[in-house]
């Protein structure tokens, strides 16, 4: 994998880990309030010899860590949980634009398809002031723009590389590509319908098989997402750009640095 291509999918990484972070707040906030009490615990046996059950902080602590064993406190969280698969996916639509800029710009360089050199775009006066009127550096943005190119699901992502790449991106329909098509349906009903699943989501996801997670969803139900799912459409993610990069490099960029 070119270097370029590492530090796209490097960057999502990051994000990755802050979604995590972010998912797991509860059992940060809980690790460090038992540490806290847990320290003054020490002071009390060693130093200030609190001997009453009153003024001692035994069942506070206890009552702390079954809330973390028991992941009590989740079903509050479930709002955050759901809204880590929103950030993941956009996330991942952000990533895989970045590679697809970046591969284009090769081809526009070096040896643009015949789709490349037949697409038209217009521009205004003003759409060129807004670039500086430096259309040369700005153009993989700008065509990318005026075309309306959309990575939010993998259809769309499947038919830019294909046209404009002469890539088929799908290489297998297998398991880590449909866990994504059901974190992008699933982002939908989160962002628009509450989280309830509706027809549409389930008709997306019918053929998306097999998958990692959730495998059965049922129209009207809501949805809720725990950390394990929440890692592996990551983990998936990362797999998909990794093997799509490798695809690219290997069946046309082999000898050549981008």
């Amino acid at each position: 994998m070119n270097k370029k291509a590492k530090q796209i999918i490097g960057s999502f990484n990051q994000n990755f880990d802050s979604v995590i972070g972010l998912a797991e707040f509860d059992q940060l906030v809980l690790a460090s309030a038992i540490q806290s009490i847990e320290n003054i615990k020490i002071l009390q046996d060693k130093h200030l010899g609190f001997e009453h059950p009153k003024y001692r902080l035994d069942a506070c602590l206890d009552r702390l860590k079954k809330i973390r064993e028991n992941d009590s406190l989740r079903i509050a969280y479930k709002t955050i949980s759901n809204q880590c698969v929103v950030l993941l996916v956009s996330y991942f639509d952000s990533a895989v634009s970045d590679l697809f800029e970046m591969y284009l710009k090769y081809f526009m360089e070096n040896t643009p398809n015949e789709n490349l050199l037949k697409e038209d775009i217009k521009l205004t006066i003003e759409e060129l002031k807004e670039i500086d009127f430096n259309l040369k550096d700005k153009f993989i943005e700008t065509f990318s723009n005026k075309k309306s190119i959309s990575f939010q699901d993998m259809q769309s992502i499947s038919r830019a590389f294909k046209k404009y790449i002469d890539v088929d991106v799908d290489l297998v329909k297998d398991e880590i590509t449909n866990t994504i098509i059901l974190a992008q349906a699933c982002r939908h009903a989160i962002v628009h319908d509450g989280s309830i699943l509706n027809s549409k989501v389930i008709r997306q996801v019918s053929n998306a098989n097999p998958r990692m997670i959730k495998e059965e969803l049922a129209e009207g139900k809501g949805v809720e997402f725990d950390i394990d799912e929440i890692r592996t459409i990551g983990k998936c993610m990362e797999a998909y750009m990794a093997r799509l990069c490798e695809k690219i490099d290997s069946n046309i960029l082999t000898k050549v640095k981008i």
